[in-house]
């Protein structure tokens, strides 16, 4: 998802940052949300750049490949 998205908004040049509510799933305040514990009550949500050991994750790669290969 964060892969797709950012080939699609760094056509623009004028974009130069992204910016996540978070950046690692120890402390992300989706695990808080009530109707995700009654959906899924023994699933964590891991949707940041980094994990609960500060670890990159897919996210960031696809954020830092995004970057990397945006067409000048």
């Amino acid at each position: 998802v964060y892969r797709n998205y950012l080939n699609v908004v760094l056509e623009d040049p004028a974009v130069g940052a992204v910016l996540t509510w978070g950046f690692t799933d120890a402390h992300t305040w989706l695990n808080n949300i009530s109707s995700h514990k009654q959906k899924r009550p023994n699933r964590q949500q891991r949707p940041l750049p980094f994990d609960q050991n500060y670890q990159p994750t897919e996210a960031f790669y696809a954020i830092r490949d995004a970057f990397d290969q945006r067409k000048a």
